[in-house]
This record gives structure tokens, sequence and C-alpha cells, in this order.
């Protein structure tokens, strides 16, 4: 059995580990040596590296610059010496495997013969002669180039070393940009101070009563009072702590899941990739917090070192929040018991999700769009929550805007010039009727090919296309009612919710006392904010990026699913986060969903975040024409009240009245400035480049992954809104009298950074991957427009228009085959019955109306087109020459590789003709450890 305190040593080793530079050198245990030698072995590999990269320039300068002066003096006089001189330098050169061996033999076996064999002219030699120049002198630019790469890897890397001792002396700067974040964090920590320090103004009982009399109160509804007694009575018994023990195996998958959370520091978690391969040290971890467990009562947040320190993170997309500065133990043992409550609460909510608790809806055939809608909302359900210990990965982590909501007066319309983007609609009548002209069958969609293989895509890019799809539906399947689309969440949701319904909630799904102790102490630990003496204890919200915290607002949003679900059987709420949507044609069953969740959230003490909540009216072609306006502009019409009056914002994107969603550029201003400051107070290339790549992939995914749903005009609006991006951050640039082009990025780098303006470098280094020896500036047009080529190829724009038509040639051609089952059968029975095993007479055919009233829960071609509309197609993969380095992206993924293909394809001729190849570098010597944390650095602000 292993002792408290050698333990205690361990994790003091792996904590101490990643001290920062303002903690006292000797507070370090003798137990973090291994791990500190193991680092600084690291570190000493890295600048070994860097150096020999530089070394490598100067022995070949110096080798080569006398030789090729020799071979200028000699000149064409004497070629065989000249040829002799460079081929002797190849031999000889510092740097072996440059030169082919093969090409050398066949200038030494010319040289030789040249000698007797009087048909080898001058010409010939002087010939390769300049060959070899040629390839002497790409040798040498090729060490230019890395010594280049070297020297701003180490330039980056003084950087963040410096920007740690300036931390240490002082924590105030001059800069106006960092000023301002400065102030901005410091009033949104004055916020998150008021709201958490304060108690709610909380009355537990209305919401037990919702709990108890209405949530699950089933009446004489037998089979589902069991069910829910079930959850009740495996709640108690899920998890003994005081026989239970915690593996090494499960260690390791909790040290996965913190390593994927944004819980620790990027120092802390390469301690724990470092602890994890220790297995030793892990056995004697998994002892001490299975210890702690059998005695969870007496569990407190400074038992195993203090967690006070309260520091404040803002994201990329703006948003801030508060968390502890945890130690690693803490951080462990609180990620093992909120995975095993997680897993088993998500467990029992999806049991009562597909059970009879939950109000699904009428059947609905396979295949049909209902099925669909039904499969799609199940795939996001509770995703947020791990499925088992061992898949603890959060799958919604990509960072999303959040634009504040535009105002709209009921009364009144806002319209703007969207002529250059029309969005891709029905142009016909979607009326049809039993006598409409008889026209030929369109082919079925089941004949589309679908590509392969399929994206992979966060859940809230799946939400825009099925929204965007539904909208469409809508428009085709009831011309004559509008849909109205509704948004909201709530306001300061993690660290305002109270602490009395997350405890009431466990209570009644049946959480024994010790853990509600330990719940209790879980939500509210001594804290103390930045300037505080004294600690002080949380009285509202959940801790930040814990597992046990998300499951908490998991249970009340679930809850609020339920309550909605049981009052509204026929709108379905869709929840990214704490932010929620539905839709609905019906405008009683919309306001009476609005009114459910205005209810639940005053329940258990939350606000709906007024800034961000908003509706939308969609209207088909025909109804919208109705609406008063000027040429060539669309309308956003807010919702009836007490719908929330303010447009609605999908990332950047907003949603118009005719269901089209278009970029937002003024909701892009803020950021352009931000990352414009970001670029500006870079103090290295590679913070600069690094900036530069955090920024795009932000925007594009803020603009909305495209879907055959979107159309080409959805990434013409990207195209163009990255070039508008450009021109605001870089300036524009005038490339004839009648234009300007917007900024170029390499050129605005090159302007501010004399290392690389010197030597004049080509643009391929520059956008060539930084682990393969360029610097990594991404070029995101290339994504986007071969991507556009795809879509333009398929060119669907069919969208619903012509299932209508084939309602009829479906209904007519059942009517036929009915009207000739009706006639007797050679020899059958003249009465009633069956025949041949089909019954006769048949059932009767649907009237029209009955038969289009089961295009969303039966038709299957209607489900089929619905299906279609939301394929992300991959992009088509760019034709490359022989040349082409197929090992440099091995195990990548499609997206990755036709990037590269395509930037292999852009600068090929320059790399030849710079380089003599496309290989510039001895991979070999990048230090890759650096290049792997250069690429996880994150922004400071």
């Amino acid at each position: 059995m292993y002792t408290i305190n050698l333990i205690l040593l361990v994790v003091a080793a792996v904590s101490q580990v990643t001290a920062g530079p303002t903690e006292d050198a000797a507070q370090v245990s003798n137990g973090a040596s291994s791990l500190s030698s193991l680092k600084s072995i690291l570190h000493h590999v890295t600048n070994s590296k860097l150096d020999e990269l530089k070394r490598q320039k100067t022995l070949m300068n110096n080798h080569f610059q006398p030789i090729l002066d020799q071979v200028s003096k000699v000149g064409g006089s004497k070629p065989r010496d000249a040829l002799h001189l460079l081929v002797t330098g190849q031999m000889n050169s510092p740097i072996k495997d440059i030169f082919s061996l093969e090409e050398i033999e066949k200038v030494i076996t010319l040289l030789r013969n040249a000698e007797q064999d009087p048909s080898i002219s001058n010409e010939l030699l002087n010939l390769t002669t300049e060959k070899l120049k040629e390839e002497i002198h790409y040798s040498l630019r090729k060490c230019d180039y890395s010594y280049l790469y070297g020297t701003l890897l180490k330039e980056w890397l003084d950087v963040q070393n410096n920007r740690a001792l300036a931390i240490t002396n002082t924590n105030q700067t001059t800069e106006d940009q960092n000023s301002t974040y400065k102030l901005t964090e410091a009033k949104e920590l004055a916020k998150f101070k008021e709201v958490m320090l304060n108690p709610a103004d909380f009355d537990i009982a209305p919401f037990q009563k919702l709990l108890k009399e209405r949530l699950f109160n089933f009446g004489e509804d037998v089979e589902k009072t069991r069910e829910f007694e079930t959850v009740q009575k495996e709640t108690p018994v899920a998890f003994k702590f005081a026989d239970h023990y915690i593996s090494v195996e499960d260690l390791r998958h909790c040290m996965k899941g913190l390593i994927a959370s944004d819980l620790l520091s990027i120092e802390k978690k390469g301690a724990l990739r470092e602890l994890t391969v220790n297995t030793e040290a892990l056995t004697d971890v998994a002892s001490l917090l299975t210890s702690t467990l059998h005695n969870i009562d007496r569990w407190e947040w400074n038992t195993f070192s203090t967690n006070e320190i309260v520091v404040i993170t803002r994201a990329l997309a703006g948003e801030y929040k508060v968390k502890l500065d945890e130690d690693i133990l803490t951080a462990l043992f609180l990620q093992y018991i909120g995975v095993y409550w997680a897993v088993y609460f998500k467990r029992q909510f999806l049991t009562m999700y597909n059970g009879r608790l939950w109000n699904s809806g009428e059947h609905n055939s396979y295949g049909s769009i209902d099925h669909i809608r039904r499969n799609f909302h199940r795939s996001a359900f509770l995703t947020s929550l791990p499925s088992s210990m061992s898949s603890q990965e959060n799958t919604q982590l990509d960072e999303y805007v959040k634009i504040v909501s535009a105002g709209l007066p009921q009364a009144e319309y806002l319209v703007e010039d969207v002529q250059a983007y029309p969005i891709p609609r029905p142009t016909y009548s979607t009326t049809f009727s039993p006598q409409a002209q008889r026209r030929p069958r369109p082919p079925p969609p089941t004949k589309i090919v679908q590509p392969e293989p399929v994206p992979t895509i966060d859940f809230k890019q799946k939400f825009l296309h099925v929204l965007s799809t539904e909208i469409r539906l809508n428009q085709v399947l009831r011309p004559n009612s509008s849909l109205t689309v509704v948004q909201t969440e709530f306001e300061t949701f993690t660290s305002s919710i109270p602490h009395e319904p997350i405890l009431a909630t466990m209570e009644f799904f049946g959480v024994s006392k010790p853990w509600l102790g330990f719940f209790k102490k879980f939500l509210k630990p001594k804290v103390k904010f930045p300037g505080d003496t004294t600690a002080q204890e949380v009285r509202r919200g959940v801790p930040s990026d814990h597992v046990l915290s998300q499951l908490f607002s998991e249970s009340l949003l679930f809850l609020m699913e339920f309550h909605l679900n049981s009052e509204v059987h026929k709108v379905q709420l869709y929840r990214i986060s704490d932010e929620f949507w539905y839709w609905n044609h019906n405008a009683t069953q919309t306001l009476l969903a609005w009114n459910t969740v205005n209810e639940f959230t005053k329940l258990v003490g939350l606000k709906l975040n007024e800034n961000r909540s908003g509706s939308i009216s969609i209207f088909s072609d025909d109804e919208l024409s109705k609406v008063a306006q000027p040429d060539n502009q669309i309308p956003k019409k807010v919702g009836p009240k007490p719908l929330p009056q303010r447009g609605i914002n999908w990332g950047y994107l907003n949603l118009y009245s005719d269901g089209g969603f278009r970029i937002d550029q003024k909701s892009t201003e803020n950021f352009v400035t931000e990352m414009r400051g970001q670029l500006n107070k870079s103090e290295s290339v590679l913070d600069w480049i690094l900036a530069y790549n955090k920024y795009m992939p932000f925007f594009i995914r803020n603009f909305g992954k495209s879907a055959l749903v979107l159309g080409t005009q959805h990434q013409d609006q990207i195209i163009e809104s990255l070039k508008k991006l450009h021109e605001d951050v870089f300036g524009a640039v005038q490339i004839s009298t009648n234009g300007l082009a917007p900024g170029n990025p390499l050129r605005a780098l090159k302007e501010k950074f004399s290392s690389l303006s010197e030597m004049n470098i080509i643009d391929a280094w520059v956008y060539w991957p930084l682990e393969k020896g360029g610097l990594g500036l991404v070029n995101p047009f290339i994504s986007i427009m071969v991507l556009r080529e795809t879509y333009q190829q398929r060119n669907d724009t069919a969208l619903f228009r012509e299932l209508p038509l084939q309602d009829k040639l479906e209904w007519e051609d059942l009517k036929k085959i009915h009207e000739n089952n009706l006639k007797q059968p050679s020899g059958g029975s003249q009465y009633g019955g069956n025949y041949g095993g089909n019954q006769y007479p048949p059932k009767p055919v649907d009237t029209w109306d009955e038969y289009i009233a089961k295009r969303e829960s039966t038709l299957s071609y209607w489900g089929t087109r619905y299906n279609v509309l939301l394929d992300v197609l991959e992009p088509n993969r760019p034709s490359v020459s022989s040349r082409y380095p197929w090992n440099l992206y091995e195990g990548t993924n499609e997206e990755e590789r036709n990037y590269f293909m395509s930037l292999f394809n852009y600068y090929e001729n320059q790399l030849l003709k710079h380089f003599g190849s496309v290989d510039f570098i001895n991979t070999q010597l990048l230090p890759s450890s650096l290049i792997k944390n250069i690429l996880k650095t994150k922004l400071k602000y």
C-alpha cells in the first residue's frame, strides 16, 4: 500500500513542472526532477536542430562560394577546369545527400572521356557546367531558406520567453490594443463577480411543484409511471463510492478528456501527457483518488492544493469566462466523478427520450421527412455529455460568434439590396390539383449518386442546413402560410444558474444524500477574484469547464425540453449549448412554445438574453410579393408579439423573410478591427501568421459550411466577404487605372518584418505548411474556390419544386392500379375476401387531400429529396503532376489533402524555378515538438 505522502509527492511533481515564472523554483520537489529533465532534453533537442540549420548555411557558403568565384575567373575558356572545380566541390560538399551521386559519376565520366574523345565539345562541357552551377545555387538557396526558417522559429521562442519574463516583472502594458482588452476584461470580471457571489432570488417550491405535479405526474398511465420510477430506483445505487476503485486505464481516459477541454493550462496539459506514460506514477495517483473517493464526505476544494484563485479567459469569439486555477489532482478527481455521473444520466435521459415518456409524435414511415427529423434531433441530443469513460471528447467545441440581434419593429421592414446573391427558389406555382395537366414524370431523386466520403461537420453547421431545408420545404408545402423561426438563449447561463434547482433535480432523480453533499461542496468553492484579499463562497453558477458542471446544466436543459415536449407536441426544440431554436407554421403552436420556454426560465431562476433573442417570419414568393418593398430588396419581418422583436443571426449570417441566409458584413467589423490589432502587435513572423491563421477559419466557420440546399450563391458570398475582409485589414492595392484589389497578406507580412523583405522570399515558401519547412500561412480562398467548382458541377437547384408534380403522377398511378384491381379476377369469387393473397375488393385509394397530407410522414421520395438537399459535398480532388510529394501528407484527412494538392498546383513552377525541386528542406532537422507547440498556441488578448 502506497502512503499518502508518497502519492502527494508524485502529484506535486506533475503540478510543479508547470510552474510559471512567478513561482519560486525552490517549490519544485525532487519528484519533479525526471519530468523537468524531460522538458530540458526536449528544449536542448529543439535548440540543437535550430543551430544545425544555421550551421549548414555557414558551411555551405564557406565551401561553395570560393569555388564559384574560381569558376567565374576561369570562365568559358577552360571548360574542363571549371567543370572539374564544380564536380569536385559537389563530391566534397559539407552536407551529404544534397547532390545525386549518380549524376556526379556521369560528370566524372564525361570529364575523363573528354581528355581522349574529340567528339565532346566545349559547348557540351559549358552546358554541363551551367547545370552544376545551377544545382549549387539551388542548394545554397535551400540553405538560406533553412537558415531563415530556423531564425524565425528561434525568434518566436525568444518572444515567448521575453513575454513570460515581462509578465513576471509587470502586469501593465502601454499598448492601446491590449489596454482595450484589459478594460473589457475588467468589466466582464465585475459582472461575473456580481452574479456569482450574490445568491439568486429563488423560490424552490414552484420548481418542485413543476417536477412532481406536472412534468413527471403521469396520472393513470401506469407504464409511464413505472418507467420513471425505475430511474428513481436505479440512481441511489448507480455510484457506490464506498467500494468503488479507480483504475489506471480510467485515469488515462480522464487525462485525454482534460487535455481536450479548456480547464487546464497548456503547461498542465503537457504535464498530463508526460504523466500518461508513467504507469508507476499513475498507479500511485489512482490509489490516492480511490482513497479520496471512499471518504467522499471529507472532500473539499483544497483537499490536494489551494484552489481558490479565479482566472478569466477570452475565446476568439469574444466571450469571456472565469474558472479556478486548479491543480492537476483535483481536476483528475472531478473529471472522473463528472464523467461517471454524466454517463449514467445520459443513459437515463436517452431511455426517457426513446421510451414512452417522450412524445415522439405520430407514427412515421422509415425514410420519411418526419423520420429524418427525428433521427437528426436524436443525433444531437445530449452530445455535450460523454457516452462512456473511454469517450470523453466534446464534439461541440468549435467557436461561433454571437451577434447582438438587430431590433425590428413589427410594423416595419428592414430592407437591404441583395440582388447580387439571389437565393435559389421555386419559380412556378406550387398549387396543384387532380385536374392539373399531366406532364412527363421527373426522374426519381433516389437515382442521385451520393458523394463519398461524407465530411464530418459539427451540429451547428448541420443545424443550419436542416433549418434552410425546412424553410424551402414549407414554402412548397404551405405557400400561403408563413413559417416563424425563433431563436433565444439564456443570459450568462453557466455563471448564473441557481444552485437550488440543480440540487433539487438531482434529489428528485434519486441521488443519495452523500452525493448531494458532495455536489453542494462542488458548487460552492471559496474563490479569490483578481484584487481580492480574502476568499468568498460562490453562491450561483457552476465551475467552468467541468464535466460535472456540464451534467448539471444539461439536466436543467433536458427538463426544459421535456416540459416543452409535454406542453407543445408539434414543436421540436433544437439546442446548441444554451442556445435554442424552433420553428412552426402554426402561430398558436409557436406562441405556446415561447410561453412555455419563458415559464420554465422563470421557474429555474434564469433570464433569457434579450439581445440574442429574435424571430423572423418566412414567406413564399407569392406571399412575399404582397409586402410593399423597393425593387430588388428583401425584407425581414419579425414574428407576432410576444415573440422577440429582433432579427435572427447564425454566426455572421442574417436570416431574411425570403428564407435566405446572407452574410452581414457589418457584424464582422469589430472582429476585423481586433484582427488588425493582433497583427500589428505581433512581435514575430510566426506570431503574425498564427493570428491570421486563427481568424480566417473563424470567419469562414461563421459564414457557414456549404450544403446543396444553400446553392453556389453561398460560396459566392463567402468569397466576396473574404475579399472585403482582406481589403479592410490590409488595405486595397491599385491593380490598374480602373480598379483596386484586396490587400495581400503576404505583402503586409513583408512590410512589417524586414527579415522577409530583405531576402525577397518567394510566395510558395510562406504558404507551405510549417511542419513541412514553410511558414504555414493559410490561403483561405483555395478551399472555397475548389469547393465551389464541385457544387457547380452538381448544379442541383431544384429544391422541392418537382415533387408536387410527382405527387400528382404517383396518385394517378395508384388510382389506375386500384381501378384495375376492382375488376373481378378471372375465376375469382364474386363475394368479398382474399384472392391470390390480395385483399378483394382492394382498399379505397386516398383522396388527393389525404394523399398529399402524407408528404412528411409517409412519402419516401419527399424524404429522399430532403436528405439530398442536406448533402455536404467534398471538393473534387485536384489533378497534380508526377512531381507531387505524395509522402508529405500521408494520414491526413481529405480536406487537408485537397488543400495541399491545390497549393502545390499554385506554386509548383515557382518551387522548381527557385529550388530545382519541390523539396527544399531536410525535414529530419525540423524540431517537431516545437512546431506542435507553435500550432497549438492560443492568441493572447
